[in-house]
């Protein structure tokens, strides 16, 4: 028998649905869902040792799973620069509302509850789908490279798999998104020499299990960002840490209408510092906790233009 090749990678991902070929999704990585079987094991005394017997609750078969991908811009033509990414679902199912502006896409933090999602993915002729599924969020970059997004499904699968040919399917084909020099990267509108960031939404994701219902819940979350670069003379990054000063942190990424995306954070307060030497000149660290704004009442917005 021929072996499986996991090259032949796919995933669709729906919020609230059940996914179709054109909610694939642009992959970084190779996926599997590998199911988690709740077990439990007892005694049968029998008068001699080795009596450990076990069973399985197939009901109650989870699945951990990470969808990493290039972050992308949503419309390179500039027509529709209204228009949601195509990582929307995945937005939306790690706590985000998506808001159509004149020219631009925004996203929020949803508090209300979350619809479960969907996914679905094949590998060289084998499918496996996970259910009832909640996403933790994750952006990061480095410069030089594309920046990242990566989720990580919590969900419900099934033990055994499916045989059925992969589909056919389009993957997103707009503008990467890459952190260079001429990334705009400003602390209390300060620009920072930035080297790397990673912003977490940081989820608080429960399984929700009993009779007639089995699902991931978010039921917090506690944004963070952090900032890696170069410290100049005039930053004050220490002094804000000691009078916990409020900063507005905004990171914008690549250029022109649709190919653009913005992190805003209107209130971001300092948690640590960590200096270090790099070569030969000094390099910060800064962790923000991202509070909710009095103003726009968001903890951050998330912004494709």
């Amino acid at each position: 028998m021929a072996l499986i090749d996991t090259s032949k990678n796919s995933i669709l991902f729906k919020y609230g649905g059940v996914p179709i070929a054109s909610n694939v999704v642009n992959i970084e990585e190779k996926i599997s869902i590998a199911p988690d079987v709740k077990q439990n094991d007892y005694k049968e005394l029998d008068g001699e040792l080795g009596n450990t017997k076990s069973y399985i609750d197939d009901e109650h078969t989870t699945a951990s799973f990470s969808i990493k991908a290039k972050l992308r811009g949503n419309d390179k033509t500039g027509v529709a620069p209204e228009t949601a990414p195509a990582i929307d679902e995945l937005l939306k199912a790690s706590g985000m509302t998506g808001t159509a502006g004149v020219s631009d896409y925004t996203y929020t933090p949803n508090h209300g509850t979350l619809t479960p999602a969907q996914a679905i993915v094949y590998t060289d002729g084998k499918k496996r789908s996970a259910d009832g599924i909640v996403c933790d969020f994750k952006l990061s970059g480095t410069v030089g490279e594309c920046a990242i997004v990566e989720f990580t499904a919590n969900g419900y699968t099934d033990i055994a798999e499916v045989a059925e040919a992969n589909p056919t399917v389009t993957l997103d084909s707009e503008s990467l998104m890459i952190v260079n020099k001429v990334s705009a990267v400003t602390v209390g509108g300060t620009t920072f020499n930035l080297k790397s960031f990673e912003f977490g939404l940081n989820n608080e994701i429960q399984d929700i299990y009993a009779v007639n219902l089995a699902q991931y819940e978010r039921v917090d979350f506690d944004p963070k960002i952090s900032l890696t670069g170069y410290r100049d003379s005039a930053d004050t990054a220490w002094a804000d840490l000691a009078s916990q000063g409020l900063k507005t942190i905004i990171i914008t990424l690549g250029s022109g209408t649709g190919k653009t995306v913005t992190l805003t954070i209107d209130s971001a307060i300092p948690l640590s510092n960590n200096e270090s030497d790099d070569s030969g000149k000094l390099g910060i660290s800064k962790e923000y906790r991202c509070l909710k704004d009095g103003i726009s009442s968001h903890h951050f917005e998330l912004m494709f233009s």
